[in-house]
């Protein structure tokens, strides 16, 4: 085998490694997601049964987030930070996005136009809230279609 052979089992160890560590990072998955929340009220951002897309949640660049009517205010914990294109909230209910002790940022990050934060027409009473870091890897669209507000 030579000394060419272990430059060549160490070069694909380090690609393999690399692939894992990049599987990692983007949830193994290589599509964009478009998830609903649904769980029955508050919870973590990043526990994929929370959402419509479980296992997976909204993380890469490209994701969006659709947050619903509930029956009463929910509060979403984000932990880790995630990246979305969109977020949306359809809802006649209140929502608000918080850090959890571990902290967490929204990197807003379309992979092809702006990003976006839509508030849909059903908002009639509840308040919309997002109380974490918040960077932008886009530009930023906000849309409020609101008829309460």
């Amino acid at each position: 085998m030579g000394a060419n052979g272990g430059w060549r089992r160490c070069a694909r160890r380090a690609v393999v490694g690399m692939a894992v560590a990049t599987a990692g990072l983007t949830g193994g998955r290589s599509f964009a997601l478009d998830a609903t929340w649904t769980a029955s009220g508050s919870g973590n951002w990043e526990v994929g049964s929370n959402w419509s897309s479980s296992p997976f949640f909204p993380t890469n660049p490209g994701d969006s987030a659709l947050f619903p009517s509930a029956s009463a205010t929910v509060i979403v914990s984000l932990g880790t930070p995630v990246s979305v294109a969109a977020l949306t909230f359809n809802t006649a209910s209140s929502y608000t996005i918080a850090q959890s002790s571990s902290g967490g940022t929204l990197i807003l990050s379309a992979t092809s136009g702006p990003a976006s934060i839509g508030v849909g027409n059903t908002l009639t009473a509840g308040t919309i809230s997002v109380n974490v870091p918040i960077a932008l890897a886009s530009d930023l669209v906000l849309t409020n279609s609101a008829t309460a507000v």
